[in-house]
């Protein structure tokens, strides 16, 4: 346009796939986080009582073994296959090829090259978590920020 001025349709985001892989950063972060815990639990366990050393070692084994395992099985089961954009939809589609429609998804951290976002399954209470990172897919990374912080065409034109 000549006189300046942008539609609203121009400012939305370009439609996208973007690559979901497991996320190694999350791995080594989960990793080092449980040996702090492991640390902590023994200073914790060896401090107090020497009659109560055998319990305190003991809860404090259960405690990481519980913690450490239900981490390593959210990173074991981090959502891989795509996630795309086209506009007016968000979908993810699994490594098995099966796709499962999305709401639009919520920025719940933002370090600027990695985004968690979590996004409900369309017509279900089920959420699920995606760990994004910018190395996952450098191409479409400022596309995938743009159409996560946008809204949907249907969206532009109603406000």
């Amino acid at each position: 346009m000549s006189d300046g001025h942008i539609h609203r349709a121009d400012r939305h985001a370009p439609a996208l796939r973007f690559a979901l892989h497991r996320p190694a950063r999350l791995g080594w972060i989960l990793g080092v986080l449980s040996l702090l815990q492991l640390a902590l639990l023994w200073w914790w366990a060896l401090s107090g009582q020497p009659e109560q050393l055998v319990l305190k070692l003991w809860v404090a084994c259960v405690l990481w073994l519980l913690a450490t395992g239900c981490a390593a099985h959210c990173w074991w089961h981090a959502c891989r296959g795509s996630i795309r954009w086209d506009g007016l939809q968000w979908e993810w589609q699994t490594p098995s090829g099966k796709t499962m429609l999305l709401e639009k998804p919520a920025v719940r951290l933002d370090f600027q090259s990695i985004l968690l976002v979590q996004a409900r399954q369309c017509g279900s209470s089920r959420s699920v978590h995606l760990w994004l990172e910018q190395r996952d897919d450098p191409l479409h990374w400022l596309a995938l920020r743009r159409a996560v912080y946008s809204r949907a065409l249907g969206e532009l034109s109603t406000s």
